[in-house]
């Protein structure tokens, strides 16, 4: 059976010597010949290197999307930041600076019968009792210092939503730049709380110097001056030399060296402004394809996949990481289930025990929420859809983050089976 053209063993030296031997006229087949090595010849050889360089960027973006894009997320006190050494960051850089309230603002907020911003503080207990707590609308009472006097004032909590912006920022340049997303696993910024004046007598001064709230049977629960981090930092850096023509010579190749960029990170293109795609790692390059023609100032996420901590009392590093995560897998049985949850490694807050179908519209108890909440409109599922009830075993009943890590396993599932409505409980 004869070769035919790019077949993995083809000789094409071989293959015009063949051809050439079944013409029988010397003076057709010395002109043919030359004609051959001065076209086909360096033509396969062209193509041959541009399929091999095809396949290397292939094998190099598969394994790049394979790992090393896992979000981190944690809390800490402002002050214990440091205890990280440059591996994790403020998800709000506001976070890190003090916020005053002028006694003007304020005073026009009362006359107005508005409320006026404090400060985020952090729930420290289960999500249950911090939705109980904002649907009261109770009011705590406190005092407000400046420096010529003290009043008295009433203060109300309402659930942060300002790190769900952050999450749909991030959410969108991970499409931009090709690579799959996954729930991040964000129990922290989901117990933040917004401090809010409501009420107070007219304090004089010009800047409040303090508040103190009594936050009753709260008061060992609620934290301040604590910031949610992640695994996030951001770089800019300037293309490192003019960029290359594409194949097509009409787009560009933007390159930043490996040189410019830490070897234990992978690296996000942020840029609103610039139109790019393809965004790729050779041979530890960073490579942007645009049809910019002049060099560009890259806005980079950089992530950091080794994270260094010097501080025996931080909170636990939550992790959207999966084992095995090259793997897909149809989750269509039971043990399929049970290995799917098994990559999110989370066996050490959780234990699957069954599923269980239920009512969608008249399920009431599930112990949940959706930690895609931000991106909830990219979930495009049908309504009226049956239900699936997910049983756990909590392996520590004390710890009030079971049910933020259940949310993170039932929120990643419904990704998966979103033609069902998937609901969660602890036994």
């Amino acid at each position: 059976m004869q070769n035919k053209v790019f077949e993995r063993e083809f000789d094409p030296e071989q293959y015009i010597n063949d051809r050439l031997l079944e013409i029988t006229d010397d003076t057709e087949r010395r002109n043919l010949r030359t004609i051959m090595n001065s076209l086909f010849s360096p033509f396969y050889q062209y193509m041959e290197k541009k399929y091999q360089h095809l396949e290397q960027r292939i094998l190099e973006n598969s394994n790049q999307e394979s790992s090393s894009f896992d979000i981190i997320t944690t809390i800490c006190h402002k002050n214990k930041l440091i205890s990280y050494e440059d591996t994790m960051y403020p998800i709000l850089e506001e976070d890190l600076e003090k916020h005053y309230i002028r006694v003007e603002e304020l005073t026009a907020c009362l006359k107005e019968r508005k409320e006026c911003y404090c400060y985020s503080a952090y729930g420290q207990m289960e999500f249950e009792k911090l939705q109980s707590l904002w649907k009261e609308k109770r009011r705590f009472k406190g005092k407000i210092r400046t420096a010529d006097a003290e009043f008295e004032a009433y203060f109300t909590l309402k659930k942060n939503e300002k790190y769900g912006k952050k999450i749909k920022e991030l959410y969108e340049i991970f499409l931009r730049n090709q690579i799959p997303w996954r729930t991040l696993q964000t129990p922290f910024i989901h117990k933040m709380i917004d401090v809010y004046i409501v009420e107070a007598s007219y304090p004089e001064g010009e800047v409040i110097e303090s508040i103190e709230i009594d936050f009753e049977e709260y008061r060992e629960q609620i934290l301040f001056d604590m910031i949610p981090v992640w695994n996030i930092g951001k770089r800019k850096i300037r293309s490192s030399a003019y960029p290359a023509f594409e194949v097509d010579q009409i787009n560009f190749t933007h390159i930043i060296y490996s040189s410019q960029l830490e070897t234990k990170c992978q690296y996000l293109v942020a840029n609103d402004q610039v139109e790019y795609w393809n965004v790729r790692k050779e041979s530890g390059d960073l490579c942007i394809e645009c049809k910019e023609v002049e060099p560009v100032s890259w806005q980079l996420l950089e992530i950091h996949n080794d994270i260094q901590c010097h501080d025996k009392d931080a909170y636990p590093l939550m992790s959207n990481g999966r084992d095995g995560q090259r793997d897909t897998m149809l989750i269509r049985t039971l043990g399929e289930l049970r290995k799917w949850i098994g990559k999110l490694q989370v066996e050490d807050y959780l234990k699957f025990r069954e599923i269980q179908k239920v009512d969608s519209s008249g399920w009431k108890e599930s112990n949940t929420y959706s930690m895609d909440e931000p991106i909830q409109e990219e979930l495009q599922v049908q309504e009226n859809r049956p239900g699936l009830l997910f049983v756990f075993e909590a392996v520590d009943k004390s710890n009030y983050l079971n049910g933020d890590v259940l949310s993170y396993v039932v929120s990643s599932l419904q990704w998966e089976l979103r033609e069902y409505q998937c609901f969660g409980k602890i036994m």
